[in-house]
């Protein structure tokens, strides 16, 4: 038995394994000296600076000498926030007019991120920065290997290691780095997904718990389970669908609409009355965007702004179901429309949605196409070859002009 084990550790890993590990790990060296440079002329940020008429404010929790190095330029703009958490977790007590906002603000993130950075501290002795890395490069290992996993079996290994690829060369994809959640999320994402596909529902019930508990983007999940729910029943004479998969198919759809309101519905139970700003994913919160990009583009354009973007949403449904994606999965068509969707519905238009198309990854992998499985074609290897270097140029793009402070004057490109 022991022999065995030991061959089985020493075999050497499948390309599932050290292909997406190894792209994972050269685009977060790549960015991290791409983000080392650049913050060698960040401004020294002592103060909160205020927002303009054409420029956002930047809060600062902990102040940071010029040129701070990478360790405190990822705790930049979010950073601040849930470096915040970590040291003075939720405390609501007024201490003037911008510390009681600032601490009901902090009430709209999720904990389960600064949770996890801070058990990483405590147990290790890093600081924030280094133990929010330790926390998000895990996470991303983890993802990009889950990933392709989703992947893979449906459209070959070609397409999966092109999705791995394209996601770490995405434009924000430097913010699987930063002392963001966003790394974690996703992870949590694909593994939902994930489980979803392998029909382990009532696992996946758990991992949207999880996810409602790091960003509340849990509803396009729903759309990814009436997608895969569709599929097992035109495929009911191949795979009959039991009693106990209705239920727990109905369980995942259920708490994925319910756990966009968990974190909110948690902290108005906590603050009672409270008028705190801590609704972020509640009904009102999500009513306050004025139907989102909709609402904000009839305001700026009028009908021809709502057209271009109903325009948009119907160009990204077009491609979910073009013969580009035929052979990806019910699942991964669904999420390629419907994430943006409740983006559409649930946020405003600004930079940052550069950062939250990170987790469309199916986007990007239009690029590959659904060539014949176990092929790997000469001319899409060039073609997605050159996206990922066009998309490590825009990377240091986003990092100097948007994550970088180079001046009290905030540039509109935020992270």
């Amino acid at each position: 038995m022991l022999p065995s084990l030991g061959r089985r550790l020493l075999r050497r890993p499948t390309f599932g394994t050290w292909f997406p590990l190894t792209v994972f790990a050269l685009t977060r060296l790549i960015d991290f000296v791409m983000i080392s440079l650049s913050a060698r002329t960040q401004i020294a940020l002592t103060h909160t600076l205020p927002g303009y008429i054409v420029s956002p404010g930047y809060t600062v929790y902990s102040p940071t000498p010029a040129s701070p190095g990478y360790l405190t330029a990822i705790t930049n703009w979010d950073g601040q926030w849930y470096l915040r958490i970590v040291e003075q977790g939720y405390d609501v007590t007024a201490v003037g007019d911008y510390e009681q906002w600032a601490k009901a603000l902090a009430l709209s993130e999720p904990p389960l991120f600064p949770l996890m950075v801070r058990a990483v501290m405590w147990a290790t002795g890093l600081g924030f920065g280094a133990a929010a890395t330790v926390v998000n490069l895990l996470a991303g290992s983890v993802m990009v290997l889950l990933l392709y996993r989703l992947i893979e079996p449906y459209a070959g290994r070609f397409v999966a290691a092109s999705s791995v690829a394209l996601l770490c060369t995405f434009v924000s994809a430097p913010v699987l780095q930063l002392a963001y959640k966003d790394g974690l999320a996703l992870m949590l994402v694909v593994l939902a997904m994930l489980l979803i596909v392998r029909r382990r529902y009532w696992l996946a019930v758990v991992a949207i718990l999880a996810l409602s508990m790091t960003r509340q983007v849990t509803p396009p999940l729903a759309i990814v389970l009436a997608a895969h729910a569709w599929t097992r029943f035109r495929n009911r004479q191949e795979s009959p669908i039991r009693r106990g998969d209705v239920t727990s198919m109905a369980a995942v759809f259920a708490t994925s609409i319910a756990a966009l309101f968990a974190w909110s519905t948690i902290v108005r139970l906590w603050l009672g009355k409270s008028n705190a700003d801590s609704s972020r994913g509640s009904v009102a919160s999500i009513g306050r965007t004025g139907l989102g990009w909709f609402g904000q583009a009839d305001r700026l354009f009028g009908l021809t702004g709502v057209v271009a973007i109903a325009v948009f949403f119907l160009i990204l449904v077009g491609l979910a179901y073009s013969p580009a994606t035929r052979n990806w999965g019910s699942e991964m068509r669904a999420w390629l429309w419907g994430y943006p969707a409740f983006l559409m519905v649930g946020t405003t238009m600004h930079s940052g949605q550069l950062r939250y198309f990170l987790a469309d990854f199916p986007l990007l992998l239009v690029i590959a196409g659904s060539p014949p499985l176990r092929t790997f074609p000469k001319i899409r290897i060039v073609v997605v070859t050159v996206a990922c270097v066009f998309g490590l140029w825009l990377q240091w793009l986003w990092i100097d002009h948007a994550l970088i402070i180079h001046s009290k004057i905030i540039s509109i490109w935020v992270p």
